[in-house]
């Protein structure tokens, strides 16, 4: 018979509550071993700072810092999920898969997006870094950390000859694409394709011997590489427990001791590691793995929940750093190439690192080993061709050509690690070699300049002089015989005229001198627009540029968003007009809240431009109509449609004086903006262009730097710039190479 007093325990305990409290405390227990699986979990702090800097638009540096160290931690929540996850499936195969396969997802998912950023430079540089990184600082840190408390250290001589061999052929297959190129005539019909063409079948060989390597470790030859991951640390918490702490105590004792000053004997515990341990499949988690309490294990749920977490968070803060990369290289003075040798790799492989100085201190150096090479072997035959084939669905021409430079460097790396090896053993001078060597390499590539930006190439060396009478003497520094040559101008800011003229003389000079093709990169073409007969007796000088730079020698123009296109129709040579548009949609969607945004075309010339980008932007459209009274005066000016609290974004080709925008600015606050950004492709930016902005009620006012405005940034708060030489790159590496440019019109590289 039921009480009162049982009643009341059965509510304290009803069956629908032990279920929410069961979950409760499983979520609890969770979150509390996924926290303390690494020392570097404290940064987690910067996952919301690094968003939060990003939506606010605190800067360049201050994103790319915060989400660097936001990636940190969240890389070492991703290897400790994909680890949890592989004990919770209770199958060694499948788990030493797992753990091998996902074992550098960071630095996938930062690739991958740099990739869908055109970042191809910077995918390259972080790929070798990373095999760098690995085979020389990491281990060789690991090597003077261990080599400082023991003699000699002992490790798998077996797994260690079979990656160094792997090592060797990965380095086979990143130097002969360079050699590859460096053997055929530069002017080969589709080298750029062949290299593709190359480095893509490569890959497939790569990731064929990746899959191999799978089998020979975790199936057939699983005994040179397992042992209990259990048994084993226990073994090591046994052996730290048994040596003495200092070596007066040493003397004294009866076992086989590995500090200076004693025998130089390797300790009971590492001459069984002749055949044991694993190379990646039983990696440690975290430095607690070597603890002496009882490990808590995640369930599969919950490691497959931080597994996802930890993926979703990385791709954000990876697509908020690598977006600042562009601004980081203009305002450091940083090469792409240092940015992702040096620093990127320190993003996804911290945690790891730490790891494996760790175990190497407590004389676990199978594991150490493991984690050092073992990623730079992952980098080199899994992850870098499988990048190569990512790019080839994206249509980036990713490869595994690197520069000659870049390939002996990794031949180097690679030659006095294998050597370091091979005997199974190490001490701390060999790691102080390793360590001196990525040093030498990181200072190298800090001084080795990205020549030419993003194309990679070096400048020719030209001289301009002007004698006493003001004539131009022009001369080459080197052959440019059957070249094909590529002369960039900048025309707008400036004297034009002399711009002009000392163009024409470049083209003329490289004619003489024998150059198989020539094209003039004119970013903003000058005299645009005068391309039509306005009044009586007025010339179109337009045309008169087409027929100077036809004579003087020019074979192609690339130039971006001419005033008119009928420009393209005044030359017998071919003309490439590229379109800032794609690189304006990108910078609107990562700088611009566009859920209240409106574009405005400052005239009904411009409705065509203006209706296209907002179309692919999703959003309305608006028109101002304008009367001038003269050249770049403007008397009155009527708006056409419903801005009231939108964010205006006025699209122009060209801003001169900026007396257009400004009374653009004034007509859309009075009828109800919000605010008012301006983003031209052109910033001539002449006359009282910088007193008229910032005298104006613009919030910003956004100019590629097709016409160079940087000694005006500093007088002008409210100016911006948005590169396009990624643009102009990718056009010659595409003209040059035979390729289609057509890409270009809906894509922004870089």
């Amino acid at each position: 018979m039921s009480s009162e007093n049982t009643a009341l325990l059965e509510q304290e305990s009803s069956p629908q509550q032990q279920p929410a409290q069961s979950m409760l405390k499983s979520g609890y227990e969770a979150c509390a071993t996924t926290l303390r699986s690494s020392p570097v979990n404290w940064l987690l702090l910067f996952v919301p700072l690094g968003i939060v800097a990003e939506k606010v638009g605190m800067g360049a540096v201050t994103v790319f810092t915060t989400n660097f160290m936001a990636i940190i931690p969240l890389a070492s929540l991703l290897a400790f999920a994909t680890e949890e996850l592989g004990e919770s499936i209770h199958n060694d195969s499948i788990a030493g898969l797992l753990n091998a396969t996902f074992g550098n997802a960071v630095e996938v998912i930062v690739s991958v997006i740099a990739l869908r950023q055109n970042q191809v430079t910077v995918v390259q540089a972080s790929m070798l870094g990373s095999i760098l990184s690995n085979l020389l600082l990491v281990l060789g840190s690991c090597f003077i950390v261990g080599g400082l408390r023991y003699k000699e250290q002992f490790f798998n001589q077996t797994a260690a000859q079979t990656m160094g061999s792997l090592l060797a052929v990965s380095v086979m297959a990143l130097l002969l694409p360079a050699a590859f190129y460096l053997s055929l005539p530069k002017d080969t019909s589709h080298l750029a394709d062949k290299i593709l063409n190359f480095s893509r079948g490569t890959s497939f060989v790569l990731l064929t011997v990746y899959v191999f390597y799978m089998v020979f470790q975790l199936k057939t030859h699983a005994f040179l590489f397992t042992e209990d991951a259990d048994a084993s640390a226990e073994n090591v918490i046994q052996d730290l427990e048994a040596q003495p702490a200092n070596p007066a105590q040493a003397l004294e004792s009866a076992e086989p001791a590995s500090y200076y000053g004693q025998e130089n004997t390797a300790p009971e515990s590492a001459s069984s590691h002749s055949r044991s341990n694993s190379f990646l499949i039983n990696r440690p988690k975290s430095i607690y793995d070597l603890g002496s309490s009882p490990e808590q294990h995640l369930s599969a749920i919950s490691a497959i929940a931080v597994l996802l977490l930890s993926t979703v968070m990385v791709s954000i803060s990876a697509d908020y750093l690598v977006g600042t990369i562009d601004e980081i290289v203009q305002t450091s003075g940083l090469s792409k190439t240092f940015i992702g040798l040096i620093i990127i790799p320190i993003v996804g492989n911290a945690a790891e690192h730490v790891t494996a100085i760790y175990v190497a201190y407590h004389n676990k150096m199978d594991l150490a080993i493991g984690v050092a090479i073992g990623s730079s072997l992952q980098i080199a035959i899994f992850v870098t061709p499988f990048l190569v084939l990512v790019g080839w669905i994206m249509d980036v021409p990713m490869s595994l050509y690197f520069s000659m430079y870049e390939t002996a460097v990794i031949f180097v790396s690679v030659f006095i690690t294998n050597s370091l090896i091979l005997d199974g053993s190490s001490n701390w001078l060999e790691g102080v070699m390793l360590v001196a060597t990525y040093f030498i390499i990181g200072i190298s590539f800090f001084l080795f300049p990205d020549t030419l930006g993003e194309l990679g190439l070096p400048l020719t060396p030209v001289e301009f002089k002007r004698d006493s009478n003001k004539e131009v003497l022009f001369s080459i520094g080197e052959s440019i015989r059957d070249e094909d040559i590529y002369i960039i101008m900048q025309i707008g800011a400036g004297p034009v005229n002399d711009k002009v003229f000392e163009l024409l003389i470049m083209l003329n000079a490289c004619r003489a001198a024998s150059a198989r093709r020539i094209t003039a990169v004119l970013p903003n073409f000058p005299y645009a627009r005068q391309d039509r007969k306005d009044k009586s007796r007025a010339p179109i000088t337009a045309k008169l540029m087409a027929d100077m730079l036809t004579t003087a020698g020019c074979d192609h123009v690339i130039t971006m968003d001419l005033h008119a296109a009928q420009i393209q129709g005044f030359f017998d040579s071919p003309v490439d007009n590229l379109y800032a548009e794609p690189s304006v949609v990108r910078y609107i969607k990562e700088k611009i809240d566009m859920k209240n945004a409106i574009i405005i075309s400052p005239d009904a010339g411009g409705a065509k431009r203006a209706a296209g980008l907002a179309d692919k932007l999703d959003l309305n459209f608006a028109l101002i109509h304008k009367e001038r009274a003269r050249a770049n005066e403007v008397s009155r000016m009527v708006l056409v449609g419903d801005v009231t609290d939108k964010i205006c974004i006025i699209v122009d080709d060209m801003a001169d004086t900026c007396g257009t925008l400004a009374k653009a600015a004034d007509v859309l606050l009075d009828n109800g903006a919000k605010s008012v950004i301006a983003i031209v492709t052109h910033g001539i930016l002449s006359g009282k262009a910088i007193q008229n902005i910032n005298n104006s009620r613009l919030e910003k006012v956004v100019c590629t730097n097709t016409v160079p405005f940087e000694s005006k940034l500093s007088q002008c708060p409210k100016l911006d710039s948005l590169d396009i030489s990624g643009v102009l790159a990718e056009a010659i590496r595409r003209l040059h190479n035979g390729e289609s440019i057509s890409f270009l019109f809906t894509n922004a590289p870089y």
